[in-house]
């Protein structure tokens, strides 16, 4: 038997459905990693993570095209430019961290990729000799105001999520709070658990029912709600990913 080939207009939803999913994937891993460097305190795990998503965000600016489409941000930059800069300036950052253990010897990479104005330049090296967090912010703070007139907002926005997170260990002594708010999920996941408990118990009792229709409906509330959450987790991916 002959495989028939795909038209281009199907193969091409096809691709963008699969750059959509990856692109959705990728999103969630980078907020998880940004996430880690609230807790992280050893510069050469930070510096780590820092690499990490400077290098799922130049995954993302390859996908963007293909996923997305041709899409600007507010300034007019293409969007895989934008995520390109956003990379660029998370492997600067992981550098610094580098820098401050003398891992490595400062400047290592190329300062015209972010910007080469001596102002700049300055408050990149202060970042560079520096492990307090609170003045790690303050630098971070400056260097988001100083870049944003090279690579734009998009992009220079991972310097002030970055110096959110430093003000937070400087905060906390490197570390969440003792007892964080439980995420939102967590409260209505309670209710939902105890509805499907609740609806399996009905079946199983109510009377009226053979066998065949009792067994039917115990398997299709739990793979009922099953799908629903698949569709929700789905959709609050996308929505993500637009973002």
């Amino acid at each position: 038997m002959f495989a028939i080939p795909a038209l281009p207009a199907v193969r091409a939803w096809r691709e963008r459905a699969e750059a959509r999913d990856r692109y959705a994937d990728l999103t969630t891993w980078f907020d998880e990693v940004i996430d880690d460097l609230y807790v992280l305190t050893d510069n050469d795990k930070r510096a780590e993570a820092l690499d990490l998503a400077g290098e799922i965000a130049t995954e993302l600016a390859e996908l963007h095209t293909t996923a997305w489409g041709e899409e600007l941000d507010e300034a007019g930059r293409p969007m895989r430019a934008s995520l390109a800069g956003k990379a660029a300036l998370l492997h600067q950052v992981a550098d610094t961290e580098r820098a401050v253990i003398n891992a490595i010897t400062w400047p290592i990479r190329d300062l015209a990729a972010v910007g080469d104005h001596a102002a700049e330049l300055r408050v990149w090296t202060q970042l560079a000799h520096t492990a307090d967090p609170a003045t790690r912010a303050a630098c971070l703070r400056g260097l988001h105001r100083l870049v944003e007139q090279h690579v734009g907002e998009r992009a220079a926005a991972i310097l002030t999520v970055l110096a959110e997170i430093d003000e937070h260990r400087a905060a906390h002594g490197h570390t969440h709070p003792a007892n964080p708010r439980p995420p939102h999920w967590y409260r209505w996941s309670r209710a939902l658990i105890a509805t499907v408990f609740g609806l399996l118990g009905l079946a199983a009792v109510v009377p009226g029912l053979d066998t065949t229709t009792r067994l039917t409906a115990l398997l299709a509330i739990p793979a009922g709600v099953y799908a629903a959450f698949f569709v929700f987790l789905r959709v609050r991916d996308r929505r993500e990913a637009d973002r």
